[in-house]
């Protein structure tokens, strides 16, 4: 009597997915750190440049022809 198992093949993530997460991390890392220096010489211009910032990069780059 054989068995025949059909096991599911195993997914690793890619070596490009990893490094994007990495670098998106290390990008939130510098903003906070960016707002945590400006929060230590005046607080309410952290909160006016980090809102800049973050409605800047909020909106989509421009799409290239």
């Amino acid at each position: 009597m054989k068995i025949n198992l059909k096991l599911p093949k195993i997914r690793l993530p890619s070596r490009d997915t990893t490094y994007d997460w990495i670098s998106e991390l290390a990008m939130l890392a510098g903003f906070c750190m960016f707002g945590y220096g400006i929060y230590l010489i005046y607080k309410p211009a952290m909160y006016t440049i980090c809102g800049i910032c973050l409605f800047l990069f909020g909106f989509p780059g421009r799409r290239a022809k």
